[in-house]
């Protein structure tokens, strides 16, 4: 019957009792008919109609007594789970307390059959949000089931489930994880790697990740926990969205976490070294990126696009021999323009302006149509003190990049240094319209 981890807790009564039979005078055929049925509804969050044909088995059940007081309990087990599901807790919890007396009076207290109701009872305590209350029932659960069933039931792993659950809402993650993880072995090698209830151990094992602040591990989990239920009960059934509710809250994935695993894993993988240095780079972690660097060149020296980076890095750090010497390495045989372009601003930095200037200009050979580059370069030509050239580099990196307010601003200091001043009125309005909306 109904199985569902932290939200379906409730194993049936009759499944959970294997060494009961139904005597054929009692009309179990119908009953258990009723029973299946709702059970499919159930699988299908179908739960107003699930209880409508549960109700029916109970009050079936209730007319073969006192023959008939397994399939009572089983009945009020079940409904109490679909009532429940529809957050009706009071009477859920009335329906889950009539089960647990008339099943210990059956059974006793230390048969799996009381612990399935239990089981039930708990998950309506959780449901309330009395946490404490939930792990000290679940806690009886699983010394019940252990002692009846053996330490690798799927029953048991469904009680270490749930009361890994109910640490984990009370903060208690550390306990809880072993659990968890236990849980989830015992439900794979019962059940099979494919089955839904594998996708409810894996969930409360990446909440329970989660708040051990390893998201990555959450992530990997719960995706794996959305493919089976997607496999299993389609998209649509209420545990599947909650899954992909719970994937979707999660923040998104931390490339660097994900690349240091990697790289530890492969330490001697340079290409995947230079990617977390560009993820450093990214994160604005600049020492571990030029480190990550340094260990890329120092095992592939040519790797001219590691040396770029490890030349901005000591050019911040004010490293200008290092700047100046990992420039070089990033120049030799560069097909793009961003090496000489940085290399030509490192040297105008330098006050250097006439290599500064050899350098840009072959970078706007490498990228003729780059406002960027001309913008560049006629900022140096206008510290060397070459207005004319510096003015016609600066329109022509306006038509290239009209929003990039600072090129107005030289463009602006040309004008005024070629005498044309109304020009120059012009264009430093266009910068300072440009310095307060757009790109600097």
């Amino acid at each position: 019957m109904l199985l569902r981890g932290d939200r379906e807790v409730i194993r049936s009564l009759f499944l959970a009792l294997i060494a009961v039979q139904i005597p054929a005078e009692l009309c179990a055929q119908d009953w258990n008919g009723r029973v299946a049925e709702a059970q499919r509804l159930f699988d299908a969050g179908q739960y107003a109609a699930g209880e409508k044909i549960m109700r029916l088995a109970l009050r079936q059940a209730e007319e073969m007594s006192p023959a008939g007081l397994e399939e009572v309990a089983a009945s009020l087990t079940n409904l109490a789970e679909f009532v429940r599901a529809q957050k009706r807790y009071s009477e859920a919890e009335q329906l889950i307390q009539r089960a647990l007396v008339l099943t210990e009076k059956l059974f006793g207290a230390d048969d799996p059959a009381f612990a399935a109701v239990l089981s039930g009872k708990a998950a309506i305590e959780t449901d309330r949000g009395r946490h404490a209350a939930a792990a000290s029932l679940y806690e009886r659960c699983v010394r019940i089931d252990e002692a009846s069933l053996g330490l690798s039931d799927p029953i048991v792993a469904r009680d270490l489930n749930n009361l890994a659950a109910a640490y984990a809402s009370l903060g208690r993650a550390a306990e809880a994880e072993p659990l968890a993880r236990r849980a989830l072995r015992i439900t794979e090698e019962t059940l099979g790697s494919g089955d839904p209830k594998v996708a409810t151990c894996l969930r409360s094992l990446a909440l329970i990740r989660v708040a051990q602040s390893d998201p990555e591990e959450a992530r990997r989990l719960l995706e794996r926990a959305a493919g089976i239920l997607r496999d299993t009960l389609g998209t649509a059934h209420p545990e599947s969205r909650t899954v992909q509710q719970v994937l979707a809250g999660l923040s998104p994935p931390d490339p660097v976490a994900s690349l240091e695993k990697a790289v530890r894993a492969k330490p001697h993988d340079t290409s995947l070294r230079f990617r977390l240095g560009v993820a450093y780079d990214e994160k604005k972690r600049y020492v571990e990126a030029r480190q990550a660097f340094e260990a890329v060149v120092a095992r592939e020296p040519g790797r001219r696009e590691a040396w770029e980076y490890l030349a901005l890095i000591y050019e911040s750090e004010q490293d200008n021999t290092k700047a100046e010497a990992a420039y070089r390495k990033a120049l030799a045989g560069a097909q793009t323009d961003w090496p000489s372009l940085n290399y030509g601003i490192f040297l105008s930095k330098q006050h250097r302006d006439a290599e500064a200037i050899e350098w840009l200009g072959k970078a706007a050979q490498l990228a003729p149509q780059s406002g960027k580059v001309q913008y560049e370069l006629g900022r140096v030509l206008l510290q060397r003190d070459e207005p004319a050239k510096a003015k016609e580099t600066l329109l022509r990196a306006a038509r290239l990049a009209p929003d990039i307010a600072r090129i107005y601003y030289f463009l602006g200091q040309a004008h005024q240094r070629l005498g044309e001043p109304d020009l120059a009125t012009k264009a430093f309005a266009r910068f300072r319209e440009l310095e307060t909306s757009g790109p600097r």
